[in-house]
């Protein structure tokens, strides 16, 4: 949390801002960079110091890398959300890891959310979203209502988060 407030700071922002053109938000090689001062401030040593850093190794610099590497080093979202929704658009996540998949819907989610929210009311059938084997994300009842701030899980996260739009936008 201290990192991914940092990262915020440093570029100006703070997390609750709203996607907007113009902004240049901050990527996913911030956060680690972020997240590798605060470990070191922490004053871990020896077998904890070890297992945060293998978390940062193992979580989040694949997120720096490859195809999925990629999309979170873009400063600007290109094509822009009005352009994505405003007209029929297919999303192929296939190179993707679940996890990687996961963790993108639930950030174009967050955005498609803000688009509509600054656009105001409308009446009738303003977007429809198709998820593709949608149960992958959303999962069975089990894996549903158990958010946790102590561990990584886009999926539950994802899900908790569709459910939330949702009812909010219906």
């Amino acid at each position: 949390r201290r990192a991914l407030y940092a990262v915020y700071q440093n570029a100006g922002l703070r997390p609750t801002d709203l996607s907007r053109p113009g902004i240049c938000w901050p990527q996913m090689r911030d956060a680690v960079r972020a997240l590798r001062q605060v470990i070191e401030k922490t004053g871990y040593t020896g077998e904890v110091k070890g297992n945060v850093q293998a978390a940062l190794e193992n979580r989040f610099l694949p997120l720096c890398q490859g195809g999925v590497g990629r999309i979170f080093a873009a400063g600007e979202s290109f094509p822009s959300m009005a352009d994505l929704l405003g007209r029929p658009t297919i999303l192929e996540l296939d190179t993707l890891n679940l996890g990687q998949q996961n963790l993108l819907i639930l950030f174009l989610l967050t955005a498609i959310r803000q688009h509509l929210e600054r656009a105001g009311p409308f009446k009738g059938l303003k977007l429809m979203i198709v998820l593709e084997e949608s149960h992958n994300l959303i999962g069975t009842g089990e894996a549903q209502g158990r958010i946790s701030t102590e561990e990584a899980d886009p999926r539950s996260h994802a899900a908790h988060f569709l459910t939330k739009c949702l009812y909010v936008l219906n």
